[in-house]
C-alpha cells in the first residue's frame, strides 16, 4: 500500500518590498499559478515583469490595512521626522520598517 500524498499549496503571499526581490525561479513551486501575490500599491509595476513574479495567479495591491499603515500626515517641519509603525516618533531609524519623511523605509 502506497502512502497517500497530500499536496498543500500557498494561497497568498504578501511582499512588502517596494522593489521586487531577486529569488530563485522555483522558490514558490509547485503551485505558484494558484497563489495570489499581494504587494504595496506603489510596487505593482515592479512585480509585473520579473521572474518568478509573473507566474503568480494574480498580483494585487494590498489594502492600507494589510500594508500596516492607515495614513501618515506631515507638517512643514516633519519632513525628516522618523516614526515606527505604531506612530511613535524615533530619534534614529530602528531595525525593521520605519517611516522617514512620510515614506516607508526598511532598515536591515
Amino acid at each position: 500500500m502506497e502512502p497517500s500524498v497530500v499536496t498543500r499549496s500557498l494561497t497568498d503571499v504578501y511582499c512588502y518590498a517596494e522593489k521586487a526581490p531577486e529569488v530563485e525561479s522555483d522558490a514558490f513551486s509547485p503551485s505558484i499559478d494558484k497563489t495570489v501575490l499581494h504587494v504595496l500599491a506603489s510596487a505593482l509595476d515592479a512585480y509585473g515583469n520579473g521572474d518568478p513574479w509573473v507566474f503568480f495567479k494574480e498580483v494585487v495591491a494590498m489594502t492600507e490595512e494589510e500594508a500596516g499603515i492607515e495614513a501618515t500626515v506631515m507638517g512643514a517641519d516633519d519632513s525628516a521626522a522618523i516614526y515606527d509603525l505604531n506612530g511613535r516618533q524615533l530619534m534614529a531609524p530602528q531595525h525593521g520598517i520605519n517611516i522617514i519623511g512620510g515614506k516607508k523605509v526598511v532598515v536591515k
